[in-house]
């Protein structure tokens, strides 16, 4: 878990300009090397320490802001339903990106570009599904507000809306709300995992099952368990999502979510259990 690397003293503003110094020497002391050209009166081997120390501080620097990241992920995992370590995963490219381009001369806190870069780069990959939904990035955040709109209204109604009910909530036009929504449908399980899954509808009997999915079932945590063992009839009849909702004590926005969290935990494990 990435909870456990972000327990990190945070950087003062001194801090920050003594390792970015340090980095821009380092960066200028491994191009002098690289290209041969020593027009100074530093030796080799001096260049070769001050490169070092200047691959020292950038770690020192990307592990001092980890907990930035770490927040952003988490928040974000938290509105769009994603796993929280994958969007870390992304938010660090943003944050390696941020250190290339900070300029500590002009007199402003690293975290004043490194913050708006990361949340950038999180944003796009939670509203991209981590890559499940290819389209610009317009048309993704217009899926992830009428998301959070539907969201909202099952939460005020206390079940699951239509499309009709949501397109009249927003004052848009149905047939734009609908490609919006399919747009924006919870991730679930690829095709061939979701097959080994029995419908809702009860057609595929639960002994049936492949061994791996029931496996994956058990490594889930309580609730996420059996939420899908609700919701797919697992075990046990078939459940609506509001019925689902009202066994658990949820609300149907949640459970929506923690349904989403679940198939996409679920799918991991599958996915690794297959590849070892």
């Amino acid at each position: 878990m990435f909870f456990d690397i972000v327990d990190t003293a945070l950087l003062t503003a001194a801090d920050e300009i003594r390792l970015a110094v340090a980095i821009e020497a380092g960066v200028t002391a491994e191009r002098a090397l690289m290209d041969g050209s020593l027009c100074c009166d530093v030796a080799a081997a001096d260049l070769e320490l001050i490169a070092e120390l200047g691959r020292a501080a950038r770690d020192e620097f990307f592990m001092g802001n980890l907990r930035m990241v770490a927040n952003l992920a988490l928040t974000w995992a938290d509105r769009a339903g994603v796993s929280a370590e994958e969007l870390f995963q992304e938010g660090c490219v943003g944050l390696g990106r941020a250190i290339q381009r900070w300029d500590w001369r002009r007199g402003y806190r690293f975290s004043s570009l490194a913050w708006p870069m990361v949340e950038a780069e999180i944003s796009h990959a939670a509203m991209r599904r981590c890559g499940a939904i290819e389209a610009s990035v317009f048309r993704l955040r217009s899926a992830f507000e009428l998301r959070r709109a539907r969201e909202q209204l099952e939460t005020l109604l206390g079940h699951e809306v239509t499309v009709t009910e949501l397109a009249g909530y927003l004052g848009r036009d149905v047939r734009t709300v609908a490609a919006t929504v399919e747009l924006s449908a919870p991730d679930r399980l690829s095709d061939d995992l979701m097959a080994l899954l029995p419908d809702p509808a009860g057609e595929c009997p639960p002994d049936e099952l492949h061994a791996e999915v029931l496996r994956g079932l058990d490594e889930l945590p309580p609730q996420e368990a059996a939420l899908l063992r609700c919701s797919f009839g697992i075990g046990q009849p078939a459940m609506t999502r509001a019925a689902t909702a009202d066994r658990l004590g949820l609300s149907v926005s949640t459970t929506r979510r923690l349904e989403l969290k679940a198939l996409s935990r679920l799918r991991r494990l599958l996915l690794s259990a297959e590849a070892a």
